[in-house]
């Protein structure tokens, strides 16, 4: 399977287990943001994500290049205290 296809099927799986969220938002910026951590900046450069709302494609970024374990699922309202995450509160 491709990378955006197993991504959007972790996207769809967090939304569904919340049973919350904007999917719209998450997967009209999980491509964009797949090139972006993969392609185009560096390990040291640094993201703010002004779309909170797309926290879920954050995050599922971030665990598809290896930020994150399955460990540290920060699937939507499942996480109490996320940085940047007002969701959860």
């Amino acid at each position: 399977m491709s990378e955006v296809v197993v991504n959007s099927r972790r996207l769809l799986q967090m939304h569904h287990r919340a049973k919350v969220g904007h999917i719209g938002g998450n997967l009209g910026c999980l491509d964009i943001l797949g090139v972006l951590f993969r392609d185009v900046m560096a390990p040291e450069d640094r993201f703010v994500l002004s779309k909170g709302h797309a926290a879920g494609a954050l995050y599922v970024t971030l665990w598809s290049i290896g930020r994150l374990s399955d460990e540290d699922d920060h699937g939507t309202r499942r996480v109490r205290k996320c940085p940047g995450d007002r969701m959860g509160q």
